[in-house]
């Protein structure tokens, strides 16, 4: 049974994310100027070489950037440990070393190159990659793909805004997020610079540089895609965004072998409301979805044609937490929370999610998010950009946490409208505060139960150590759709939140 959803009230924070497409996509996102306060670092003007300032809490590590802030975005591993990043405010990339050294490296060509400007962002860096033995780093706001070759500091800058367009296109194609395929070029996709009127495009660069552009059919009138992944050489996917009405957005998949100046893209998974998604990641047979618009990511079973949705835990200052971009390995599907401020870790099998607060304290307002924006999954963590916060983090996975949550009778349950069941979650290993129990589910946008009830026994446990367990009563109402739902059972010491899900078949 696949998962439905109730007819939802679009909130105002998402009719906004749709006016943006109309400015510089450096503001694509942007909630608020929160940054890290513990951060203490030197002022440094220029791109330079410098030692960051390392913090740790919990599980998470944070390298402070020098001020004024670099505005860093986009993230992708090196070969050697290292990670690069973009810098907005400088023009430039940045790599960060395992021993906290950062060098940075500013692009040719942009104005006072090199010097950074935090009062305007001189680049819309969301998207870095390495291919063809360089950095690369797709600049939105300059239209323009600009690379750097690590080894003699060389680079190239590649004119978007000049490549042919394909027949009907005619206004500049913005890069946005860039993919390597597994023929060698690069593909990247665009943002049009008139809301749901131009013809969606996809860029190609090819191994000498030349670009590409081709027209994409099949997509839903005013869709344009966001993010494309290869699942192999003759067959990719794409989420596309609805810049008209972000509530009727897409999964397609596609051969990208077949096209000659346009694409055919066919709609997989229909009868599922993807909600202003921006990001798809690719496991096995699993094709994962960051909703950015609502509390949710979710998957599509390539095998089964089933989609689950997965709920996030919710925050008390916003009705959502904005998923933005996902990366998902085996049975790790990591996902940022952007206006929770959180990094969240799933994994489907068991049916449990870890969210790590990116901040200590953690915060409390909308005016304290970072904008942590773009994630990079590394061999026992993850890697994150905060943009406002000007930091590099890094969550990892060891040690594990102190404490976890199980559900000893299974996940599964099934009601019927009216009906309830009682469910236990036991609490395991040790904590030092006291914890907060929560609840969500998936059939609304927000996360928040309406048509589902779900009352825990208690509603804080005194710190301590387990096993401890904890009744949950879920119900459904009269009103409630048949269907799958998933409910979130959560505990939080407010810097980590762990779920353990229950999957209901209502019929």
């Amino acid at each position: 049974m696949s998962a439905v959803r109730a007819e939802r009230r679009r909130p105002a924070v998402i009719l906004a994310l749709s006016l943006v497409w109309l400015v510089s996509v450096s503001a694509l996102a942007l909630a608020s100027g929160g940054s890290a306060t513990t951060c203490q670092t030197r002022t440094i003007d220029d791109a330079s070489t410098y030692q960051a300032q390392v913090i740790r809490f919990g599980a998470v590590t944070e390298y402070c950037l020098a001020s004024p802030s670099r505005a860093a975005n986009g993230i992708v591993l090196g070969s050697d440990g290292s990670v690069w990043f973009g810098e907005n405010d400088l023009a430039g990339v940045a790599e960060l070393f395992p021993n906290g050294t950062v060098a940075e490296y500013a692009f040719p060509g942009y104005p006072f190159a090199g010097v950074v400007n935090s009062t305007y962002p001189k680049t819309g860096i969301f998207s870095v990659t390495l291919w063809d033995g360089r950095v690369w780093a797709a600049d939105s706001d300059g239209v323009l793909l600009d690379g750097l070759d690590p080894a003699n500091r060389s680079t190239v800058q590649i004119d978007v805004a000049t490549a042919p367009h394909p027949p009907g296109s005619a206004a500049p194609i913005f890069p946005y997020l860039m993919t390597v395929a597994p023929d060698g070029s690069m593909w990247f996709t665009a943002l049009p610079i008139l809301v749901g009127k131009e013809l969606p495009v996809v860029g190609v660069v090819s191994a000498n540089l030349s670009v590409t552009a081709y027209s994409v059919q099949g997509l839903g009138e005013g869709e344009q895609p966001l993010q494309i992944q290869f699942y192999n050489s003759t067959l990719a996917y794409m989420v596309a965004f609805n810049t008209q009405n972000g509530y009727e957005s897409g999964l397609y998949s596609f051969d990208p072998q077949v096209h000659n100046s346009t694409i055919v893209a066919t709609q997989v998974g229909g009868g599922f409301a993807l909600i202003y998604p921006d990001s798809l990641s690719i496991s096995g047979d699993a094709v994962w979805i960051a909703e950015h618009g609502t509390s949710t990511a979710a998957s599509y079973d390539l095998k089964t044609g089933v989609w689950t949705a997965y709920p996030t835990s919710t925050v008390s200052y916003e009705q959502v937490t904005l998923p933005y971009f996902v990366q998902a390995e085996g049975n790790e599907v990591w996902f940022n929370e952007h206006y929770a401020n959180e990094i969240a870790l799933l994994n489907p099998s068991t049916g449990t999610m870890t969210e790590y607060s990116e901040a200590d304290p953690p915060v409390a307002s909308y005016l304290d998010v970072q904008n942590d924006l773009t994630i990079a999954a590394a061999p026992g963590g993850l890697w994150f950009t905060s943009w406002t916060g000007n930091y590099i983090g890094f969550v990892s996975q060891e040690p594990t946490p102190s404490f976890s949550v199980s559900l000893p009778g299974g996940n599964q349950t099934t009601l019927s409208p009216g009906s309830s069941t009682k469910v236990t979650l036991q609490l395991s290993g040790t904590w030092s505060k006291t914890l907060d129990v929560l609840e969500s589910d998936s059939e609304n946008y927000t996360s928040v139960p309406s048509q589902m009830s779900i009352e825990p026994s208690v509603a804080t446990v005194p710190k301590g150590s387990g096993p401890v367990s904890l009744e949950f009563t879920i119900g459904a109402k009269e009103s409630l759709p048949p269907g799958r739902y998933t409910v979130d059972l959560t505990v939080s010491d407010g810097l980590l939140r762990q779920t353990a899900m229950v999957f209901v078949d209502v019929t």
